[in-house]
């Protein structure tokens, strides 16, 4: 007497579309998951390299004893000597590699000799990539807060 195997009854259509929906929920949720913490990353990493262009172009305008400039636009981050021999301390690429949005889209700060900054009052530097945003202040005095 040989054993036979059990037969699996068919899945019935309703059936058939409950286990579709809830795979479809699962992964949209899992992308969902991946997309944002994708977006957190990209803005930290544009926050991290402003920051440091900041920093670079206050402590470059001390050591150098001339003032420093640094430009902020969406495709690059520039820090440059100003005065007769002119010259580029550090260019990297700007937020728009990274698919961030940089507002206000294009700046500049000069940072004195002392280290102090020299020009206009405070500014906000607002960082976004999808739902993440981020805010960077600068003071009048060239000082770095984060928000």
């Amino acid at each position: 007497m040989a054993l036979s195997q059990p037969e699996i009854a068919p899945m019935t259509l309703p059936e058939t579309a409950v286990v579709l929906s809830v795979m479809s929920i699962l992964t949209l949720s899992v992308v969902h998951g991946a997309s944002a913490t994708a977006d957190r990353a990209a803005v930290a990493e544009v926050q991290s390299a402003v920051v440091q262009a900041y920093r670079v172009a206050q402590s470059s305008a001390r050591a150098l004893g001339q003032p420093v400039e640094l430009v902020l636009a969406p495709d690059s981050l520039v820090v440059q000597a100003l005065g007769p021999d002119s010259q580029s301390i550090r260019r990297r690429p700007g937020p728009r590699a990274s698919g961030v949005v940089l507002t206000p889209a294009g700046s500049a700060t000069t940072y004195g000799p002392n280290g102090l900054a020299m020009g206009a009052g405070n500014i906000t530097i607002v960082l976004v990539r999808g739902t993440v945003t981020r805010q960077i202040v600068i003071s009048r005095l060239g000082r770095v807060r984060l928000n």
